[in-house]
């Protein structure tokens, strides 16, 4: 399978003019949509119904994060990778523990 674009050279910026790649998807729910996309190269290399399968297994995934995983908790795993002594609706936030409060603040 040939490669589309050649590799950037040498003093070529990421985003430039040379730069005719796509980036990587963000999220598995981006990747997913790329994916399983009509005329991907998953679907090419793998046919449809791998990849319906498993994208299918990749949407129940990102469904069940998106009920589960609040942004209240995403924030309190932010503070707790890099912050320390940070007060959040009334709780102490320590970067070797996190108190996490039971709800939001109101």
């Amino acid at each position: 399978m040939a490669i589309p674009v050649p590799p950037l050279g040498k003093g070529e910026d990421v985003g430039g003019e040379a730069d005719q790649g796509v980036r990587l998807a963000k999220s598995l729910k981006e990747a997913n949509a790329r994916f399983m996309r009509e005329g991907s190269v998953a679907r090419e290399v793998f046919g449809d119904e791998f990849v319906e399968h498993f994208g299918g297994t990749r949407e129940h995934e990102v469904r069940l994060w998106e009920e589960a995983v609040t942004d209240w908790w995403v924030l309190c795993v932010w503070f707790e990778a890099g912050f320390t002594d940070v007060k959040q609706g009334g709780e102490e936030i320590y970067r070797d523990r996190l108190i996490r409060p039971s709800r939001p603040p109101a």
